[in-house]
């Protein structure tokens, strides 16, 4: 009876769409647009595994690669599209069902890096927020995302990483982001040495600059981390540096 009575007071509407009866339909579902190719990090020239391209040409004309080794990105960025949607109720609006729709879609790209690949090798470390934020929101996005993916993968997440309060990195510009993040990303004291020897799976919601993914896997590397591959949902208008 109260199930039947929640469904009427309170029906479960479509983000997407806004049709009754599931959190995100099918047909919306569909109309996220994977991406059938990953591409240079650094140029954005098509490249298979996410790695960079080493193209001569792609560093004189966009600058030294990033302190991240890969990344892999799983659907084309749609500003006003399902995906956007799912973002925003993620982020701002506390929904873990979100949460789980894209964590679940970003799982077939961590399988594809753990193929004929020991589990043993790889840590899934989610981006931090600051703890101002964390207070803001309830959780952090990107934990969330790992630990859907770690799930359906059978990784652990270690959440190892600390962020300061600063300003948005959404409110400033792209030289702007760089200077906002110096100094603001620690690793933890007691987590020392988690990484050591491993390939971190790096996982965010969205890249811009990549000026977060790029301080983490700094921070990453210099507490022993073999590699870095980052893993997000999405490259949005400010992606190169």
């Amino acid at each position: 009876m109260l199930g039947f009575l929640k469904e009427i007071l309170l029906p479960v509407l479509c983000v997407g769409c806004g049709d009754m009866g599931e959190f995100c339909c099918r047909r919306c579902l569909e109309n996220l647009s994977f991406l059938s190719f990953q591409e240079c990090p650094v140029c954005r020239k098509p490249k298979d595994d996410g790695g960079y391209c080493g193209g001569a040409e792609c560093m004189v004309t966009y600058g030294e690669k990033y302190s991240f080794d890969r990344l892999l990105v799983a659907f084309k960025y749609q500003p006003k599209g399902v995906l956007s949607k799912l973002i925003v109720q993620m982020k701002y609006k506390f929904s873990r069902d979100a949460a789980n729709v894209l964590g679940t879609a970003m799982v077939y790209l961590v399988q594809s890096l753990l193929m004929r690949r020991s589990l043993g090798e790889f840590v899934l470390v989610p981006v931090p927020l600051s703890k101002k934020r964390l207070r803001e929101r309830g959780f952090n996005q990107a934990e969330e995302l790992a630990k859907v993916v770690g799930g359906r993968v059978g990784l652990g997440v270690v959440d190892c990483l600390s962020r300061s309060d600063r300003i948005k990195q959404s409110l400033l510009t792209k030289n702007a982001r760089w200077r906002n993040l110096a100094g603001s990303i620690e690793m933890k004291s007691h987590y020392q040495g988690v990484c050591r020897g491993k390939t971190v799976i790096l996982v965010d919601d969205v890249v811009t600059t990549g000026a977060t993914l790029d301080v983490c896997s700094r921070i990453l590397k210099e507490s022993g981390a073999k590699a870095v591959w980052g893993v997000v949902l999405a490259r949005g208008e400010f992606a190169r540096r």
